[in-house]
């Protein structure tokens, strides 16, 4: 286990490592630029000076902070020098923004996709699906597989169930239409609604 100088764990660099570490869970562990030096005590201003070998100025760049940690054996990089140094970084906010951006790549692919499609339904029905969280923790591969699979009606009894119950709020969302038949036996949605043909009885079915 890699343990930092004794200097760089002093309580005086206690607000510089917090300073450090706010910011990389603010913007994410591989942020970098230019940190604003917060207030330090005269030794706290001595370790860190002693750190980088030049005087202060008013903020420090983080890659030259990194190098300047990595060469004294506090660690290989920011993430892991923090940790050395008492002040581990907490990955929850990272992963929040990792798990948002999975959701909006997914989201948009899946909606290029559908737009394709040529039901007047479609804009609707993706909308259902990604509301009964049929996409949620899936990749954009992922996405685009389900939607394909419920398109065609391919999928798990699990799968099977929350589509069911989309399709259950849509209809009394959409209890107006009169259900125009799909145009061929390969679709299996109205085309105006998106009401799923197995459901004919239920919905009784227009025959056209």
């Amino acid at each position: 286990m890699v343990s930092a100088p004794a200097s760089l764990r002093s309580p005086d660099m206690a607000p510089f490592w917090a300073a450090v570490r706010d910011r990389l869970e603010r913007q994410g562990s591989t942020s970098r630029g230019r940190l604003r030096i917060p207030p330090l005590s005269a030794v706290g201003r001595h370790c860190l000076t002693s750190l980088l070998g030049r005087p202060l100025t008013a903020t420090v760049d983080l890659g030259e902070l990194e190098l300047a940690l990595h060469h004294v054996g506090a660690g290989s990089d920011l993430v892991r020098a923090l940790s050395n140094v008492g002040h581990a970084m907490s990955f929850e906010a990272e992963e929040r923004r990792k798990a948002r951006r999975l959701r909006a790549d997914a989201r948009e692919a899946v909606h290029a996709i559908v737009a394709q499609w040529p039901e007047v339904w479609a804009k609707s029905w993706v909308a259902d699906v990604i509301q009964a969280g049929l996409l949620r923790g899936l990749d954009v591969e992922a996405s685009v597989s389900v939607v394909g699979d419920v398109r065609r009606g391919r999928f798990s009894r699990a799968l099977a169930l929350r589509v069911a119950v989309t399709a259950v709020r849509s209809a009394l969302l959409r209890n107006a239409c009169e259900h125009e038949a799909p145009e061929s036996t390969a679709h299996r949605f109205c085309r105006l609604c998106g009401v799923p043909v197995g459901e004919a009885e239920v919905w009784r079915w227009s025959k056209r």
